[in-house]
């Protein structure tokens, strides 16, 4: 009985002094937070350093590996997008510049964990050859027992164009590396492209806009069919995990 009761006053001592710790190291991140709140502001009206906000955010992220799990509630808005893994351990930040008028420039970065550590890369809009883009989904697919991430992207070239992606990444040892698992008739591709005219969906009431999705029961991926003007039609190209890769399997 002495020793019953000893357990319970360990185990309940743990939870007191877990949570207190957890408590803490959440107000000290919130805290941190409120910094970057302000320094993004001035980027919306012009009159921040785009480089040292990048800087020093991706420096906050490297060295505080509790910044993978925290929601960043006051940081996120329709400027500024954090998307998060179901399995909590891959992370893709993206945030309008404030430098592109009707084009929208969005620079990036990607957190990911291995173990107890976490680890940041850093993508500058002209890395991608475009102007950089915002995720709003991040499905995952498990392939002979190794996660991989499909990141649904979005860029905004005008008010009219627009791109959505689906870009596939896997974690090797601690390197986050593209993943060509997107099988077509003739290649192996890691990234999937569809440009479209932003005006034909206008009307469809989620935002950000899924063109793009993954049945994750079915392991199936939908890529919406285009037409020659970009508009979007209801049609869909399937791509269907065959074990190995996500297969083209026709248009539906």
């Amino acid at each position: 009985m002495k020793t019953l009761k000893n357990l319970i006053s360990f185990f309940c001592c743990y939870f007191v002094i877990s949570h207190v710790f957890v408590f803490s190291q959440n107000k000290d991140l919130s805290t941190l937070e409120n910094k970057f709140v302000k320094q993004f502001a001035t980027l919306s009206n012009g009159a921040g350093d785009s480089e040292k906000f990048e800087k020093d955010f991706r420096t906050f992220l490297s060295t505080n590996p509790s910044t993978i799990e925290y929601p960043f509630n006051k940081l996120k808005n329709n400027s500024f997008y954090v998307t998060t893994s179901g399995d909590g351990n891959f992370r893709h930040y993206g945030w309008d510049t404030g430098q592109g008028g009707s084009m929208h420039v969005f620079n990036e970065i990607y957190q990911w964990r291995v173990g107890d550590k976490v680890y940041t890369k850093q993508v500058q809009a002209s890395d991608e050859g475009d102007n950089g883009e915002f995720s709003s989904k991040i499905y995952t697919i498990n392939i002979q027992n190794k996660d991989y991430y499909l990141v649904i992207t979005n860029t905004i070239f005008s008010n009219r164009d627009a791109r959505q992606s689906v870009v596939s990444f896997v974690i090797n040892n601690t390197k986050l590396t593209k993943a060509p698992i997107f099988k077509t008739k003739t290649k192996l591709l890691s990234r999937i492209d569809v440009d479209f005219d932003f005006f034909s969906v206008v009307d469809r009431p989620e935002r950000p806009l899924e063109l793009i999705t993954f049945n994750t029961k079915q392991n199936t991926l939908y890529i919406p069919v285009v037409d020659k003007e970009g508009k979007v039609t209801s049609r869909n190209i399937l791509y269907v995990f065959n074990g190995n890769v996500l297969e083209f399997k026709g248009i539906k």
